[in-house]
């Protein structure tokens, strides 16, 4: 074999090996993401999660809340201190932006969310407000008007004497623990029908005492939770997984139940 032969074999195993080593090149790519497929992957993953900081507001004092009269469904107006609450957690809460308001249409609430909003120095305009009766109070049915100190059965009796009928004939129409927390589960659906954006949404709610605490014990599992004082803030986290829907909630105790906002500032 002559010098020219033995080059020419040894350009054809050059050439046959820079052609298997650019095809496994290509093989390899392939099967790897290149940095923007890995960009594209993360941002898909994680932008199936939205998320809402909600806080719970309670509404102002009531002339029941100071009289000691359980309200429930009934609806009764602010005293002076309640519109001052009111005043006090707006200020608490004025460089909030609201991207999603909501509230009970019991007016106790309305007006607590309206005066709350005043301050708000982002947007005041109340016209955002949605109100719903998926908010409302819990119904304690013949009890409501009545002092709190009124057991259901004393109630039967001063409902049939006002009504003329006998005690066996009044029906306590009284909301089952069940039913509030289907009331629950239909807010939170209305959360989960929002357009999805995978921003921090930021969700006001002003509600109703006994409300928030049973949103609390079957939402954040918190069982012994003291009773939710009148303008106080309650701040939670929901996370919603828009691949099938799933709920999860993140709650800081030390964030709930909050009335520092009130104690700390004098009454205007």
């Amino acid at each position: 074999m002559n010098l020219l032969k033995i080059l020419k074999y040894i350009s054809l195993f050059i050439t046959s090996l820079v052609s298997r080593l650019t095809l496994i090149s290509r093989l390899s790519l392939l099967s790897k993401p290149t940095i923007e497929q890995k960009m594209i992957m993360r941002s898909s993953s994680s932008t199936t999660i939205q998320t809402f900081d909600i806080s719970l507001v309670r509404h102002g004092e009531t002339t029941a809340n100071r009289d000691g009269i359980l309200q429930g469904h009934c609806d009764y107006p602010l005293t002076d201190k309640g519109i001052n609450e009111a005043k006090l957690v707006g200020i608490q809460l004025n460089q909030a932006n609201w991207d999603y308001i909501y509230c009970s249409d019991l007016k106790r609430a309305s007006d607590t969310c309206k005066l709350l909003l005043s301050s708000n120095r982002i947007n005041p305009d109340t016209s955002r407000i949605e109100y719903t009766n998926l908010l409302r109070e819990i119904s304690f049915g013949v009890r409501e008007a009545l002092s709190k100190d009124i057991t259901t059965d004393e109630a039967k009796v001063i409902v049939a004497k006002k009504l003329g009928i006998a005690i066996e004939d009044v029906i306590d129409s009284a909301e089952s623990v069940d039913a509030v927390q289907a009331r629950q589960q239909l807010f939170i659906n209305k959360l989960i029908e929002l357009p999805f954006n995978d921003k921090i949404n930021n969700i006001l709610v002003v509600s109703h005492g006994g409300y928030i605490k049973a949103f609390l014990r079957d939402f954040c599992l918190i069982h012994d939770m003291e009773k939710i004082k009148n303008c106080s803030i309650s701040k939670i986290r929901l996370k919603i997984n828009k691949l099938d829907n799933s709920v999860s909630f993140e709650c800081d105790r030390s964030n709930l139940n909050m009335v520092n906002h009130i104690k700390d500032i004098e009454l205007v």
